[in-house]
Formats: structure tokens, C-alpha cells, sequence
């Protein structure tokens, strides 16, 4: 009986042991837990900083891209009106001198009535 005692008490004492270590090795998993998901933490926020810095630079992008457009259709225009100005300023002088042309005839005419 006495043995069978001795024996018990050296089991308690083994699981106690095992316990022990498996509670260290629990406290270290949950640290080591708490680790990992605070590194999650980070990272997910690094990962939405980064998808805002995307959306940014595609909204820069778009606009970059309609600027361009903007700019190619604002050289045509002018380059457009620069030929109206042009064909305008042509037509402005060929009428003064049929006007001229005009009044010349008709002074020639008064000076040979005269």
C-alpha cells in the first residue's frame, strides 16, 4: 500500500510537471499569439494606406489623361481660329481694296468730268 502511495504520489508529481510545462508553453503560444495578430494589425493597415495611395495616384492618373485630351482639342480649336483670323484678315483687306479699287474709279470719273 505503501508503494502504491509512493507510485501515486511520483504520478501527481509527473503531471504536475507536464502541467507546468504545458503551461508555459500555452503562455508562450498565447504571446507569441498576441505577436503574430498585432503584426496583422499592422499590416492590414499598411495594406489599406496602400490601396488610398493607388486610388490617388489612379484619380491623378485620370486627370493627367483628361488634361491631355483637354489640351489636344484646345490646340485644335486654336489652330482653327488662327486660320478663321487668318482667312478673316484676307477677306478684311481684299474688301478695302475693292474699296479702294472703287473709290479710285470713281474719282477717276469726277476728274474726268472736270
Amino acid at each position: 500500500m505503501n508503494f502504491q502511495l509512493k507510485l501515486k504520489d511520483k504520478n501527481l508529481n509527473n503531471l504536475t510537471e507536464d502541467n507546468d510545462k504545458l503551461k508555459n508553453q500555452t503562455a508562450g503560444l498565447r504571446h507569441r499569439i498576441y505577436e503574430i495578430e498585432n503584426e496583422a494589425i499592422k499590416q492590414n493597415s499598411a495594406i489599406h494606406a496602400y490601396k488610398d495611395q493607388i486610388k490617388f495616384y489612379k484619380q491623378q492618373c485620370s486627370n493627367a489623361e483628361n488634361d491631355r485630351k483637354e489640351n489636344e482639342e484646345l490646340k485644335k480649336k486654336l489652330k482653327f481660329l488662327k486660320k478663321y483670323v487668318y482667312y478673316t484678315i484676307i477677306t478684311i483687306i481684299i474688301l478695302l481694296l475693292l474699296l479702294l479699287l472703287e473709290i479710285y474709279i470713281q474719282f477717276s470719273s469726277f476728274c474726268l468730268i472736270l
